[in-house]
C-alpha cells in the first residue's frame, strides 16, 4: 500500500535538494576566481598600484588583486591609457600572478612613446602586449616559475 502524500514528500525533498546545490553554486561563484580584470569579490580584495604618465598624456596604472585568506594570491594587472580613460579590457597590457610576499612592478617611460615595466619575479603571465596605440611595451622579467608558450 502506498505512502499517503509519498510523492508530495518526493518532489518536496527533490526542490530542496535542486535549491540547495544552487544557492552552493551561486556562492562558490561569487567567492571564486578573478575576472578578466581582477575586480573584487567576496574574497579579493584589490589595491592601485602607482600611476605614471608620459608627457604625450599616456598612463601606466594598474592594481594588485589579493584573494584568499593568510596572504592567499596576488595577480597584477597593469593598463596603458590616456590621461581622461578609465582602466578597462581594451588597454590592459600586462596581467600576471605572483605569491603576494613579492615586490611589485615598476613602470618607467623612455620618452613619449615606450614604457618600460620591471619585475622581479613572476609566476605565471596571463597577458602580455607589445604595444597599446602608440605606445611600445618593454618587459623586464628577472625569473618567471611558468613562462608563456612561443606563439
Amino acid at each position: 500500500m502506498p505512502v499517503k502524500g509519498g510523492r508530495r514528500r518526493l518532489w518536496a525533498v527533490a526542490a530542496a535538494t535542486v535549491l540547495g546545490l544552487l544557492a552552493t553554486f551561486v556562492l562558490w561563484k561569487l567567492r571564486s576566481g578573478l575576472g578578466p580584470e581582477g575586480n573584487e569579490n567576496l574574497s579579493c580584495y584589490k589595491s592601485a598600484l602607482k600611476a605614471t604618465a608620459n608627457a604625450a598624456g599616456m598612463v601606466a596604472s594598474g592594481h594588485n588583486t589579493v584573494c584568499g585568506d593568510f596572504g592567499g594570491n596576488s595577480a597584477i594587472y597593469i593598463y596603458v591609457h590616456r590621461v581622461a580613460e578609465e582602466e578597462g579590457r581594451g588597454n590592459l597590457a600586462f596581467a600576471y600572478t605572483e605569491r603576494t610576499d613579492w615586490d611589485l612592478p615598476r613602470m618607467e617611460w623612455t620618452g613619449a612613446s615606450t614604457l618600460t615595466i620591471r619585475v622581479k619575479h613572476v609566476v605565471q603571465v596571463t597577458k602580455m602586449t607589445k604595444s597599446i596605440g602608440p605606445v611600445k611595451i618593454a618587459y623586464e622579467i628577472d625569473q618567471q616559475d611558468y613562462p608563456m608558450p612561443p606563439k
